[in-house]
């Protein structure tokens, strides 16, 4: 699953003119010359050059409205928004991939692809967002859902409605709290029953990684691998909910189901790609609202029990 990949180069030309003053010859014999005071010297020209207008910071309506003439005038923008990884399709250029960017409004913005300081990391041909991952400028991680304030380069495009405006990021900060990665450790009651400090809709808006810790299992009529995600049962000594792991044989996925299961073809891997134990484990992810009085996790990554 591939974006439109395009190139292009933007560059600027500065025109130097260079004045040629011609001598005056004088006769062979004559008194000494006088100078026509009409007669004055050119300067040499040289080139200038134009400053870098100073980064605007704007909001993602106004940007979306002033594209045109912020493109063509070159001016830098300073953003913020929460980065979303798009359902099914990227879009991008070589070398860049787009995600959104969504405050009021949302835009397209475009990371180069690596693994430095404001780069995101390739991304697999079906991906999900667990395989978000951004570099800030400090060396911190950004994971989808993430607020943030970038700098970039504005492109404007006459020829595409859908693609009209983009930002190329220069540069990117986390606005997220510092522990928002440090998993919490709750039980399915305190998800379920919303503790103040573990309420499964705060924790979903929040972005906050919890961890459980208990045992997976597969349910004959909910549990099946499609596009890439796997359904799984997850149960602890306070509650049992649904649970998505990434379909595969890397770290922190687990091998695809075949049409006839059972409990025998449930094969995970933790996050050092080694198999666990499927009664004893610690799911890290992001909670999600599910049917009304369930929670549910998207799980990030696989633990060994303890």
């Amino acid at each position: 699953m591939k974006g439109t990949l395009w190139c292009f180069q933007l560059g600027e030309c500065i025109l130097i003119t260079a004045f040629m003053i011609t001598a005056c010859q004088t006769p062979a014999v004559a008194p000494a010359p006088t100078v026509d005071p009409s007669l004055t010297p050119l300067p040499t020209a040289t080139p200038t050059v134009t400053p870098t207008p100073a980064p605007r910071e704007i909001e993602i309506s106004n940007l979306l409205e002033e594209c045109e003439p912020l493109a063509a005038g070159h001016i830098p923008v300073i953003l913020s928004g929460n980065v979303f990884l798009p359902d099914e399709t990227i879009y991008g250029y070589k070398g860049w991939y787009g995600v959104d960017l969504i405050s009021t409004q949302r835009v397209r913005v475009l990371f180069s692809v690596g693994t430095e300081a404001n780069q995101m990391e390739d991304l697999p041909q079906y991906f999900h967002e667990q395989d978000l991952l951004i570099y800030s400028a400090d060396g911190g991680l950004i994971r989808h859902g993430h607020k943030v304030k970038l700098t970039g380069r504005v492109n404007y495009r006459a020829d595409s409605d859908n693609r009209r405006c983009e930002v190329y990021v220069d540069n990117v900060v986390s606005l997220m709290p510092q522990t928002v990665l440090e998993p919490l450790d709750v039980t399915l009651e305190e998800l379920l029953d919303g503790d103040e400090i573990a309420d499964c809709d705060d924790l979903e808006f929040s972005r906050q990684f919890v961890r459980l810790s208990g045992a997976v299992t597969l349910d004959d009529n909910t549990s099946r691998c499609q596009a890439g995600v796997c359904t799984l049962t997850f149960a602890d000594r306070t509650g049992s909910a649904t649970v998505y792991l990434l379909e595969g044989e890397g770290a922190n996925q687990m091998r695809t189901l075949p049409d006839q299961f059972s409990n025998q073809d449930l094969v995970i891997r933790d996050k050092t790609g080694a198999l666990v134990n499927n009664h004893q484990l610690q799911l890290v992810g992001v909670t999600r609202q599910g049917d009304i009085g369930k929670c549910e996790l998207i799980v990030y990554r696989v633990e060994a029990g303890e």
